[in-house]
């Protein structure tokens, strides 16, 4: 990354920090009219930008600086902890305008699982990875649920 663009340290381009990648899976589907429903799997690995294990780079405050940035080798996933998330959602919605309301019902459910990884080889060389589980870089498992409405207003 050249350039950030940041203000006070939240990225004010793509939401995921830096020293990241990710994979989206997107299957969005109109069942009936006046609906729609969305599946989605998205798997994100990042740098941790904390503990014994941290990966320069890995966080927006330590891209600031520009003084020793050519010093600065990155070997993606071969240079410390590296947090991975699997990410699966679902949506539906359905518009009211068939009862002449101007609004949407919506409903969304979603779950992470996210772990470490940590590679077993000197830096920037290939070996393998081993998941690590410690106080440090622990396993989560996490739930949301989102139940709303959304109204259009006529002007």
């Amino acid at each position: 990354m050249e350039t950030n663009y940041v203000n006070y340290g939240s990225s004010l381009g793509y939401y995921i920090p830096p020293n990241s990648d990710e994979i989206l899976i997107r299957f969005e589907t109109i069942p009936f009219p006046q609906s729609m429903f969305r599946f989605q799997y998205q798997m994100i690995r990042h740098g941790a930008g904390y503990g014994d294990r941290a990966v320069d780079g890995s966080s927006l405050w330590s891209e600031l600086p520009v003084d020793g940035r050519s010093s600065l080798k990155k070997y993606f996933l071969r240079d410390g902890a590296y947090q991975w998330m699997h990410i699966l959602k679902l949506r539906g919605e359905y518009y009211l305008t068939s009862f002449n309301l101007p609004m949407k019902v919506f409903c969304e459910i979603g779950g992470v699982y996210s772990y470490f990884t940590d590679t077993n080889s000197e830096l920037g060389t290939r070996g393998s990875y081993r998941v690590i589980n410690s106080p440090q870089y622990p396993h989560s498992l996490s739930f949301i649920g989102i139940l709303g409405f959304q109204i259009f207003p006529k002007f």
